[in-house]
């Protein structure tokens, strides 16, 4: 099958978790055996054409540090008009068997209703509701782009879901995880983390993502008090950026005066934003990993891409279940789930697998098991294609081959 996978973001690089999971999404795809092209307004990788994990990357701009400040609104218009011509003209040509969406994009509604007329197969991924004042502003193409694809593939919690039938109940949803490279977060050094933190002994409490008071990461911070009462030795490691807007108090807390006030200086260390094999090796020193998500609408929908990761390492977890992860996981199974926003019960997570090799090994081993059956983007990739195979009526009417996708695209 011939595979098209569009986004409005730079990549591979940039986009932040939207990069990442087209990145996952399309290795997926080309894993199960399918020809998969990536077209992006924006591409970081050396020229327009490129290859990349078994697909193809097409760009319309190329990324570039020169290409900012007052020029940078026609580079924008430049790659989202480029987008447009490019899908209409694929769309007409039918030279590909489907073609998937990441997002609502305008450009991508309009290529919708062309393909809708036309007939042809498309999808559309998405991961988390637009706002309104966005919605309004760009004519509601979420709702028009979901009214005109043939499947959309939801990567997130029921409300998301019931979001997407009841603005487009003709259109079948598919629910999935959001995919993760499994076998990548599975092979990070905890030798390498710990010698770079020189940290060789101590027991190891790790979060990894955005810091903010919508991650729960104040709360983590806090449970430290009651953690180094039973265990003295551990420390905590916060890696990330700190989010210059936070959805529930506007402005950034002062997370390192809070570590002061709390007295938790030489407890609780900050290493700011790490490459990705910085982080794999990160969460493979961990003895212990945190998911702090705090109950607010803002986490009621988007799936937490973390805990794929997280499950990945091996190194086990305890989380909050905020986004309905009991759907997904079981818990003193695959992780520990605790209250969420209760610093007090969240340190007493964390003691049990300090204190509890038993039940420490049992996370760790079944944790892994987890992310290969739920998180893993071969999962995703074949699961996506049964349903466009099935939302096809069963048989998959496979384009001729006129044109491969190695030449003309």
């Amino acid at each position: 099958m011939r595979i098209l996978m569009a986004g409005t973001f730079s990549f591979p690089e940039g986009g932040d978790g939207a990069s990442r999971a087209l990145h996952m999404q399309a290795k997926g795809l080309a894993q199960a055996g399918h020809e998969v092209l990536v077209a992006v307004c924006c591409g970081t990788l050396e020229g327009r054409k490129s290859d990349l994990d078994g697909f193809k990357v097409k760009s319309f701009v190329s990324s570039s540090k020169d290409r900012k400040g007052m020029v940078a609104p026609f580079f924008w218009i430049y790659g989202q008009l480029g987008m447009l011509l490019y899908l209409l003209y694929v769309t007409l040509a039918r030279r590909f068997d489907t073609i998937i969406y990441y997002g609502a994009a305008p450009v991508f509604a309009i290529a919708a209703v062309a393909g809708k007329f036309l007939k042809r197969h498309t999808c559309v991924v998405e991961g988390d509701l637009m706002a309104v004042r966005w919605q309004k502003l760009l004519f509601n193409s979420e709702e028009i782009l979901a009214r005109n694809v043939s499947l959309i593939i939801v990567g997130g919690s029921s409300v998301l879901e019931q979001h997407f039938t009841k603005i487009a109940p003709n259109t079948k949803c598919l629910r999935l995880w959001p995919p993760t490279d499994t076998d990548y977060f599975g092979s990070g050094s905890s030798i390498r983390a710990r010698k770079k933190l020189n940290l060789s002994d101590a027991p190891l409490i790790v979060y990894a993502g955005a810091i903010s008071k919508l991650e729960g990461v104040d709360v983590l911070i806090e449970s430290m008090k009651y953690v180094i009462e039973k265990c003295p030795e551990a420390k905590l490691i916060i890696a990330g950026p700190i989010v210059e807007h936070d959805a529930i108090i506007g402005k950034p807390l002062d997370y390192k005066g809070l570590v002061e006030e709390l007295g938790l200086a030489g407890v609780v260390f900050f290493t700011g934003k790490l490459l990705m094999p910085e982080v794999a090796d990160l969460l493979a020193a961990a003895n212990v990993l945190v998911n702090p998500k705090v109950e607010h609408p803002a986490n009621w929908v988007a799936a937490p891409i973390k805990i794929g990761e997280y499950l990945a390492s091996g190194s086990p977890i305890v989380t909050t279940s905020v986004c309905e992860l009991e759907v997904w996981l079981s818990d003193r199974r695959d992780v520990l789930f605790c209250k969420a926003g209760d610093s007090v019960e969240l340190a007493k997570g964390i003691c049990d697998i300090l204190t509890d090799t038993v039940l420490s090994d049992q996370l760790s081993r079944q944790g892994v098991i987890a992310s290969r059956r739920v998180c893993d983007f071969r999962v995703w990739g074949i699961k996506v294609i049964e349903a466009i195979e099935m939302d096809k009526g069963g048989q998959m009417r496979t384009l001729p081959k006129k044109m491969p996708l190695g030449r003309n695209w």
